[in-house]
């Protein structure tokens, strides 16, 4: 269904992409775009839980046991225990209850990137949504690409790998005067 939408909808999107910066075709919710959004969301807040839960073992371990090697040991540990409960457990099991939650009319969408504003056409289900940068709670440049958050935990990932040289280029430019930009909650 979703290639025959595409057919009927070719004469639509050939009429409205005057202005268009930057389009992703076929944008999926997936469980890998959902980690590495989720990761990037928690990347901040992880390494301060990490820190404090450092630096509060290392001093109860040294007050037990009084012995060096063994506090080094058990950070060690405790850093490598965290590391394997979040990549390998919480962002995926997180990523799968998303997904779960999503209306699936809503999972796969054509997005148009304009000067001023982002464009989201659902694919299952025709549905437009238009959004100003500025009204996005931020918009945030990562590694992978850009996070545009709707929300403090609420988010949509688009990769640099979606988008051509020439389209990145000049997203980038427009993008840079929001990014990382909070709203005053």
């Amino acid at each position: 269904t979703g290639d025959k939408l595409d057919e009927i909808l070719k004469k639509y999107y050939t009429g409205t992409t005057n202005g268009v910066i930057a389009t992703i075709e076929n944008y999926v919710l997936d469980q890998k775009r959902c980690i590495t959004g989720l990761k990037a969301m928690y990347k901040n807040m992880l390494s301060g839980m990490q820190l404090a839960g450092l630096i509060f073992l290392g001093v109860f371990q040294y007050l037990i046991y009084r012995d060096i090697f063994i506090t080094v040991i058990s950070v060690i540990g405790y850093v490598i225990l965290i590391f394997i409960l979040f990549k390998f457990f919480y962002y995926k099991r997180t990523a799968k209850k998303i997904l779960k939650s999503i209306n699936e009319n809503f999972l796969s969408a054509r997005i148009l990137f304009y000067p001023d504003e982002i464009e989201i056409i659902t694919k299952k289900k025709l549905t437009l949504i238009k959004l100003k940068y500025e009204e996005f709670y931020k918009i945030q440049k990562i590694k992978e690409g850009y996070m545009f958050y709707t929300q403090k935990f609420s988010f949509y990932f688009f990769g640099f790998d979606e988008f051509k040289k020439e389209e990145l280029e000049e997203l980038e430019k427009i993008l840079s005067k929001y990014s990382s930009r909070k709203k005053k909650s």
